[in-house]
């Protein structure tokens, strides 16, 4: 496993807080202020902040294929509303994906609607930038979907699973092999 300076890592946490201070996510906190799962569950799929934009993250998917995913996604309601972690209901999102709906939506879309059930998760799920994030922190992945908390560095574990993946995301470049 590669190993990266303390001193790096600690600069990095302490620039991703304060770039993280006072910064809200605008499209996490319209999907708490839904007055029902349905509502959150269209908003999250379509990725739509209370000015109505689309998250930068899901921006190149287009409107149908967002449509499509709420609707099938709406569809699990039920089961939605009854989940009782983090993990089940990423999966169930996953069971409903299109195409065109990638990981990093997936995630995306659990997030905004674990938000608003007051589920967070409890380890760092790899997609897209944090995949690289991560593989050029620790190395070798081996085929890994997400990663305990357990499995960074010290200087990570003090933080959320919703943090490490964000930073990894962030500064996947700065943790490239030296």
């Amino acid at each position: 496993m590669k190993t990266r300076k303390s001193s790096d890592i600690n600069a990095i946490v302490r620039k991703y807080i304060a770039i993280k201070k006072g910064n809200i996510d605008r499209h996490v906190n319209y999907c708490v202020s839904q007055t029902n799962l349905t509502d959150v569950i269209e908003v999250a799929t379509k990725a739509i902040d209370d000015r109505n934009k689309r998250h930068n993250h899901q921006c190149r998917i287009s409107k149908l294929k967002l449509d499509s995913f709420a609707e099938k996604l709406k569809i699990e309601e039920i089961k939605i509303k009854n989940v009782k972690s983090f993990d089940d209901l990423i999966k169930i999102v996953e069971s409903v994906k299109c195409d065109g709906i990638g990981e990093l939506a997936i995630y995306d879309t659990a997030t905004r609607i674990g938000s608003y059930l007051n589920l967070f998760p409890d380890k760092v799920y790899l997609h897209s930038g944090t995949r690289i994030g991560a593989k050029n922190l620790l190395g070798s992945l081996r085929g890994k979907r997400h990663l305990n908390i357990s499995d960074f560095p010290v200087e990570l574990q003090h933080l959320t699973a919703s943090e490490i993946e964000d930073i990894l995301c962030i500064f996947k470049n700065n943790f490239k092999p030296e």
